[in-house]
């Protein structure tokens, strides 16, 4: 690849690259602190979310190294010699595991109990080499409706209907709280106010443990679901 643009962000920035992971063709390095993104605008299927990122500063890449600022005509730096990874690769690493503090154990002093007939399970939490394998042979539009979530080291969460039959634990999320299939809260709280009491936003998933604990997800954790970027999701987690 030959990279016809390149991104300046903070590090602070790095929940912003969410949205990028299934642009194609983009690298990622960090440098004294900051993000850099590269890649080449020709392999873009979408510009969208590229043209979004709060970026610092923005370039037009001549040369492969060297870097013209939006907007000029001469190049004023070169991209940074630093370790360039596959976006994929790059948020595998540097995301964190998916978890709520365990403070707000706590706080919120409620147990799961067995409630038979609780609907449809609308949230799937199994393995990124399940899901691969699954999708194989399964139509596009099947799998364009799922979102996912995924930690480093490879569990998965699939939202969506209809689920994908893997194994792994179903639950039923209402007002983004997602409690397991067959389980209700003791005692009974209105979703609404347990989201006030957990404290967390209203974009954001909230699965229920069965040891107690809260699994919180942020909205820009989630990408819509591709054949190729669960392929490559599963083919990085088994090169870690």
């Amino acid at each position: 690849m030959t990279p016809t643009w390149a991104l300046r962000l903070v590090r602070q920035d790095i929940d912003a690259l969410a949205s990028l992971r299934l642009c194609r063709g983009v690298q990622v390095a960090e440098c004294e602190g900051e993000l850099w993104l590269t890649g080449d605008a020709r392999q873009a299927v979408d510009a969208a979310p590229i043209n979004s990122a709060p970026a610092l500063e923005r370039f037009d890449v001549i040369d492969g190294r060297l870097l013209v600022p939006a907007g000029h005509v001469a190049p004023t730096r070169r991209l940074p010699d630093a370790d360039w990874q596959p976006i994929e690769r790059f948020l595998i690493v540097a995301s964190p595991a998916m978890a709520l503090p365990g403070r707000l154990r706590e706080r919120v002093q409620l147990r799961l109990e067995r409630r038979p007939g609780s609907g449809e399970p609308n949230v799937l939490r199994t393995r990124i080499e399940d899901l691969c394998g699954y999708v194989d042979d399964l139509p596009g539009v099947r799998i364009a409706a799922w979102r996912l979530a995924m930690n480093a080291q490879g569990d998965v969460i699939v939202t969506g209907t209809p689920l994908p039959s893997l194994p792994g634990e179903q639950f039923i999320a209402e007002e983004g709280i997602a409690l397991p299939l067959g389980y209700g809260l003791e005692p009974c709280i209105d979703r609404l106010e347990l989201r006030n009491r957990l404290a967390v936003s209203s974009d954001e998933l909230v699965i229920a443990e069965r040891d107690g604990g809260w699994l919180r997800i942020p909205a820009e954790s989630f990408v819509v679901a591709t054949r190729e970027s669960i392929r490559a999701s599963a083919q990085e987690v088994a090169g870690a």
